[in-house]
């Protein structure tokens, strides 16, 4: 279940990562701040979902999807 909640959650995150969702948000402060936040939920839960899999594998797969979150709003800007 775990795996499952990891997985899913990264690929839906991935799939919200795309121009055509995110460049409307640029011109609208509050919306664009919530897309990342977001993000940074998706990356969550796929960390949570790999705490399953054990200790260090879900804080590996949490620092990564925040992070890829992170890396991805800093290089739109």
């Amino acid at each position: 279940r775990g795996l499952a909640v990891a997985v899913l959650a990264a690929a839906l995150m991935m799939r919200v990562m795309v121009p055509r969702l995110y460049d409307p948000l640029e011109a609208h402060p509050l919306e664009h701040a919530l897309y990342h936040v977001g993000l940074a939920a998706f990356g969550l839960l796929a960390g949570l979902g790999a705490t399953r899999l054990g200790h260090l594998p879900g804080r590996l797969a949490a620092f990564l999807a925040v992070g890829m979150t992170v890396m991805f709003a800093a290089a739109m800007t």
